[in-house]
């Protein structure tokens, strides 16, 4: 009878107020849908990438980009990393790079899960040229001796101001995270053989330009594709107050060529709105000629890269 009364004084009230209701009903839906829904929607982008200096020994190689997982505690956060693992294991990668800020930097214990259940998710990604990773900012938050112990128990390569050089099908590239969070140490630029590729992990793209133009590819996330993101308005909210610097997608940037990932978490808040999270399949290709954006489900070409930073 209580419920029944309920409902009753519900209806007089939307009879009453039908604009105030309606627009009180849409508000509940978007909350819903951006908390909810879109940050369990994954999206798997593949793009076909041309890095300078790629060999055509290593033509097709696959490098799956994960970045800003800002894995959570809590039952809905559970099944998403599952889901980011059955997709990851789906493409078969070659390679996989993980752009650091896999964590809640400022969340403490409650908005973190354990150090156990992170080394046991990241232990899940398998690839035949192994995993690599960087830190992010949060990261640097969360205690970087605390990650690099995660990295390494479960097998994560990181390349912290350090650089590794990998052999595949009788060439080398080279793999290299150049920048530090580390307090008192700067960056570094090693040399590289001038015919061998050079890919740079670098969380932060808005660095990208403080290193030199030879380098072949730089990949990156942070910026969370802007995370809300409003029709003609463009991106609403970003945290810290750092927008979109570059456009998502695969851009040539003058000299330098950018991958940027919209991740796959959120953070101080997990919502996303039309900016679903991303899983970026990267397909290396020696021949500067195929530059090309590919639709997942039917393998069509739909976009060619543009250059000079418009999105694909």
């Amino acid at each position: 009878m209580v419920y029944l009364n309920a409902m009753r004084h519900l209806l007089n009230i939307i009879k009453r107020y039908p604009w105030t209701s309606t627009a009180c009903g849409v508000m509940i839906l978007l909350f819903f849908w951006s908390f909810y829904v879109e940050p369990n929607l994954i999206e798997v982008i593949h793009c076909e990438v041309t890095p300078k200096r790629w060999q055509p020994e290593h033509d097709g190689l696959r490098m799956v980009v994960l970045s800003d997982m800002h894995l959570r505690a809590g039952w809905e956060d559970f099944f998403r990393r599952k889901r980011i693992a059955a997709r990851v294991a789906e493409q078969k990668p070659d390679i996989i790079v993980i752009l650091g800020d896999s964590v809640n930097g400022r969340g403490g214990i409650r908005d973190n899960i354990s150090d156990d259940e992170m080394t046991a998710f990241l232990a899940g990604f398998k690839a035949p040229l192994g995993v690599w990773g960087i830190f992010g900012n949060h990261e640097n938050a969360y205690g970087l001796e605390r990650a690099e112990a995660i990295y390494k128990r479960a097998g994560v390569h990181l390349l912290e101001r350090d650089f590794a050089r990998i052999e595949y099908k009788g060439r080398g590239f080279w793999l290299c995270g150049l920048f530090t969070y580390r307090v008192g140490q700067g960056s570094i630029v090693p040399k590289f053989p001038p015919d061998e590729a050079v890919i740079h992990l670098l969380h932060q793209a808005v660095l990208m330009t403080d290193f030199p133009t030879w380098i072949s590819l730089t990949v990156s996330g942070h910026s969370h594709g802007g995370q809300i993101v409003l029709p003609v308005i463009g991106t609403a909210y970003q945290p810290e107050g750092i927008r979109p610097t570059y456009p998502d997608g695969y851009s040539e940037l003058g000299d330098w060529h950018l991958y940027l990932t919209r991740g796959l978490g959120g953070s101080p808040f997990s919502a996303r709105f039309l900016c679903w999270p991303e899983i970026s399949v990267l397909t290396l290709r020696a021949d500067r000629a195929v530059v090309r954006q590919i639709d997942p489900v039917s393998g069509q070409i739909v976009a060619k890269s543009v250059r000079e930073g418009k999105r694909i």
